[in-house]
């Protein structure tokens, strides 16, 4: 079993190992197009169009979103199409602004800082991926901009 996070780094391994014998299954993050027997996880696509639209009812369809994410990885920029299309009809934003975090969250802390910093407007940030999350907590604290965090994925740090 193996979480993919790049399948073109992959999926020479992954195939080799099925052609001699072993069955590979992915899980969380998939490599779709490999010789993997089964993939097991969510519906990331479906996951970001989800979040998205919950972010776009509780700010009644206006507002500047920033996703936090790390581009290139399958399963992340899959949640990030699906978020992307539940909100490019938000009137007031368009398509979202995307930091990459690095999976580090004090790399996302210092992004919005940065932002927060600047006078950015913003009304929610979506976290992709846990790392984006337990690196945002401390802006409700510190500014005095309010606005709503959505965080992926259960790792103790974003949970607390």
């Amino acid at each position: 079993m193996i979480s993919v996070t790049r399948p073109e780094l992959l999926q020479n391994a992954i195939n080799t190992a099925v052609a001699q014998g072993i069955p590979v299954i992915t899980v969380d993050s998939d490599a779709p197009n490999s010789k993997r027997v089964m993939f097991v996880g969510t519906d990331n696509f479906r996951a970001g169009t989800e979040s998205g639209k919950r972010m776009a009812d509780i700010l009644k369809g206006q507002g500047q979103i920033v996703i936090i994410t790390i581009p290139g990885q399958l399963n992340l920029d899959e949640r990030a199409g699906g978020m992307n299309e539940a909100l490019k009809n938000i009137r007031e934003s368009g398509l979202p602004q995307t930091l990459d975090d690095k999976g580090d969250p004090r790399v996302a802390n210092d992004g919005i800082s940065a932002l927060l910093k600047a006078k950015t407007k913003i009304d929610g940030i979506v976290c992709l991926e846990a790392s984006g999350g337990s690196g945002q907590p401390r802006h409700c604290i510190v500014w005095t901009q309010k606005f709503l965090i959505v965080g992926f994925d259960k790792d103790p740090e974003t949970c607390d």
